[in-house]
């Protein structure tokens, strides 16, 4: 167990290495995400802790709350820290396991976290653990990748961590396990549209950008960073998928082979 979290440890320490903030933050995955567990959110104030931060978008868009993050990689806490600074975002970042939180009992009244627990191999011990730490009332927001199976492969394993994918069988579980204390409100799967269409799209739109920044504007800036994107066409491409997706969020089965993402919202009794 130590070899493998160690492993693991020197893995997700790389895995933010190569990613510049505001790309990340403006990227139309990373955005839309985003968008979809906040709106997911009821609190509106209160305390919130991210679980595997990274280099932590989500926590910059909570500015009413009193933030608190985690992280397993050291290096992405570190880094998270400075560009928080950097950026006059207050948080409180440390690096921990999600499963054995630092914290007391009731103590959060929202936990969010977007794409981590399928790297954990014990996903059980990660949502009780939550229901330790969140208030009576409190949420928690799960964004995971989903397929019908709920079976990762071998090469998914060797290339991004991955011990599971999600689904309502899964969760179902997970729900049991945590009884009495979490109840599982609402499961969605989205983004069906955006991985059918967007990500086929933006190879597209990268190879346009390339003149663009090149020999056009000679300014070597990629679009997501530019304020006519940020304003203007990434609200409108969000808008457009979003109401797409709203026609294949409720079933869990595949539209057209597309995989999707899991949205799940618990509220602690």
């Amino acid at each position: 167990m130590q070899k493998e979290q160690k492993k693991g440890v020197v893995f997700y320490n790389n895995m933010f290495a190569q990613d510049t903030y505001e790309i990340h933050r403006y990227d139309v995955g990373s955005y839309c995400t985003r968008q979809e567990i906040i709106k997911s959110i009821r609190h509106t104030s209160g305390t919130v802790l991210e679980i595997g931060t990274g280099i932590s978008t989500l926590l910059e868009d909570l500015p009413t709350f009193d933030r608190f993050g985690i992280d397993i990689a050291p290096a992405s806490i570190k880094r998270a820290q400075q560009i928080f600074k950097d950026r006059h975002v207050t948080a409180n970042l440390q690096v921990a396991d999600a499963t054995k939180l630092p914290f007391s009992n009731n103590f959060f009244d929202v936990i969010v976290s977007s794409h981590v627990l399928e790297h954990i191999k014990d996903d059980a011990a990660v949502l009780q653990e939550c229901a330790r730490v969140l208030k009576p009332g409190g949420e928690l927001i799960l964004w995971v990748p989903g397929r019908t199976s709920g079976i990762a492969t071998q090469a998914e394993w060797e290339k991004n961590g991955h011990y599971r994918m999600y689904n309502r069988k899964r969760f179902d579980d997970l729900h049991t396990t945590v009884q009495p204390s979490l109840v599982l409100t609402s499961l969605v799967y989205p983004h069906k549209m955006h991985n059918l269409v967007w990500n086929r799209a933006k190879h597209l739109v990268r190879w346009l950008n390339y003149p663009l920044k090149k020999w056009i504007l000679r300014d070597n800036k990629t679009y997501e960073i530019r304020p006519t994107y940020k304003k203007i066409v990434l609200p409108i491409i969000t808008k457009t998928l979003n109401v797409c997706d709203n026609l294949t969020r409720h079933s869990e089965k595949k539209f057209l082979g597309a995989e999707f993402n899991v949205l799940a919202r618990f509220e602690k009794q």
